[in-house]
């Protein structure tokens, strides 16, 4: 069971964030997704190895970002009903 109440980032997700970080890519929000996916029996590693997520019953598309220029923070913000 993966560990409750705390964020893992997929082994992708951590690809992209060292190649933001060294200059050689940007992040882009273009949607975010609703998903009743049950994640609920796997390990840390496998949340890690993630690549997709199924079923998208709610897709939001150009979901509102604001940056925190105290603390470098990206806020991403949407609605789904």
């Amino acid at each position: 069971m993966a560990t409750p109440n705390v964020g893992i980032l997929t082994t992708a997700g951590k690809a992209l964030i060292d190649k933001v970080n060294s200059g050689q890519a940007k992040i882009s929000f273009s949607k975010i997704v609703f998903s009743s996916m049950d994640n609920s029996k796997l390990s840390d590693m496998q949340v890690k190895a993630l690549t997709a997520i199924a079923p998208q019953e709610v897709v939001v598309s150009s979901p509102e970002t604001t940056l925190d220029t105290n603390s470098g923070e990206t806020r991403i913000r949407a609605t789904g009903t």
